[in-house]
């Protein structure tokens, strides 16, 4: 996460977790100011954007070339 921040010209103001008990504590230490959204299918719209991009990339990893078939 913090590799992630490093590339960011902004901090986020609000992160999507499950409830997993460490992220509090590691949000607070990394970004104090974000606010942490913890409820049940918060996190559908991005697992929902997700499984749109695999749906698309997955045909385009065929093969490239005849030669190495």
């Amino acid at each position: 996460m913090g590799r992630a921040l490093r590339t960011l010209k902004v901090s986020p103001s609000e992160v999507v977790t499950d409830a997993a008990p460490v992220y509090p504590a590691v949000l607070d230490n990394v970004l104090p100011l974000a606010w942490h959204h913890v409820e049940q299918y918060a996190n559908n719209p991005v697992e929902a954007y997700h499984a749109q991009l695999k749906r698309r990339l997955r045909p385009m990893r065929g093969l490239r070339k005849d030669r190495t078939a």
